[in-house]
């Protein structure tokens, strides 16, 4: 069995409470990642219609 003294467990607890706060980092830059990623796919649809008209309209001038 180990022996942890007060201060080992002073560590610990602040290890836990700093990964902890990593965690939630993670969590919130992988939902923005996502967030961001669906704007840009958004965003590329809305160029992929725009650019078909265009050339849609080009091809009627000619």
């Amino acid at each position: 069995m180990f022996v942890i003294s007060n201060n080992s467990r002073k560590e610990i607890i602040k290890a836990q409470k700093e990964i902890n706060i990593m965690v939630q980092l993670i969590l919130s830059l992988r939902e923005e990642n996502t967030s961001l990623k669906n704007q840009l796919n958004h965003v590329l649809l809305e160029v992929a219609k725009l650019t078909k008209a265009e050339n849609a309209v080009e091809e009627t001038q000619s």
